[in-house]
C-alpha cells in the first residue's frame, strides 16, 4: 500500500526487496519505503540485510540512504563486516561513528580485542577500529604476550589506535593464568603487550612472562 503522493509504500510478508546502487538486499515480514529527503527504509519482523562482505539481523531496522552508513536497529542485533563482529539489543550507525547498547560482544579480530558491556561507542577510519568507549560493567579480552588471553575488568574501558592501548578506569583487574593485578585504573600497551597498574600498589608486568616490578 502507498499514499497519494507515491511517498511511502509499505508491504508485509515475507518481504524481499533490493537496491542495485547501494549494492543492497533486503528482507524482512515488514518493510516501508519512504521516497523523500531524507529516503528510508523500515523494516520490521526477522530483518535481513546484506551488503558487499556486510551482514546484518535484527527485529527492527530504519536505514538512512546516503553517501554513507546511517541506520538503527534494534532486538537481537547481530551485525557482521570484514575483521569485526557485534552483537547487542541496539545499535546504530552515522558515518565513521557507531554506537550499541547491552553489547553480548564486540570483537575486532585485528587488534584482538574482544569486549562485553553495557554501552559502546567507537569510531572507524575505512575498515580500521581507531577509538572506542565501553562502560558499564565492562569485561574485555586481549592477546598476551604468549598468545594465551587477558581478561579484563572495569567501570570504564578506552581504546585508542593512535596511542596502541586499552586503558580501563575504576575498579581494573586484569585476570591471566590465574594471576591478577587489581586497581584503580590498569593500562595495557597493545605493542609490548605490558600491564601498567595504577595506584597503590603501582605494578607493571609482561602477561606470559611472569615479571612483576614493584
Amino acid at each position: 500500500e502507498g499514499d497519494p503522493a507515491g511517498e511511502r509504500f509499505r508491504a508485509w510478508g515475507s518481504v524481499k526487496a533490493s537496491w542495485g546502487d547501494q549494492k543492497m538486499e533486503l528482507s524482512a515480514e515488514e518493510v516501508t519505503l519512504t521516497d523523500r529527503v531524507p529516503r528510508r527504509v523500515s523494516a520490521s519482523g526477522k530483518v535481513l540485510l546484506t551488503r558487499p562482505q556486510e551482514r546484518l539481523t535484527a527485529s527492527f531496522l530504519d536505514w538512512v540512504f546516503g553517501p554513507s552508513q546511517e541506520y538503527v536497529a534494534k532486538g537481537g542485533v547481530k551485525a557482521e563486516m570484514p575483521g569485526r563482529v557485534l552483537e547487542a539489543e541496539e545499535a546504530g550507525r552515522k558515518g565513521d561513528r557507531f554506537w550499541a547498547s547491552q553489547v553480548r560482544r564486540f570483537e575486532d579480530r585485528r587488534e584482538k580485542l574482544s569486549v562485553k558491556a553495557g554501552r559502546v561507542e567507537a569510531r572507524t577510519e575505512g575498515e580500521e577500529l581507531r577509538e572506542l568507549t565501553a562502560s558499564s560493567q565492562v569485561f574485555a579480552v586481549v592477546e598476551g604476550s604468549d598468545g594465551t588471553p587477558v581478561n579484563l575488568r572495569g567501570d570504564r574501558l578506552l581504546y585508542s589506535k593512535n596511542k596502541g592501548s586499552v586503558a580501563l578506569v575504576g575498579n581494573a583487574e586484569a585476570v591471566q593464568s590465574g594471576h591478577s593485578v587489581r586497581s584503580e585504573s590498569i593500562l595495557y600497551d597493545l605493542a609490548s603487550r605490558r600491564i601498567e597498574a595504577q595506584g597503590r600498589p603501582q605494578l607493571i608486568f609482561t602477561p606470559g612472562k611472569e615479571k612483576k616490578t614493584p
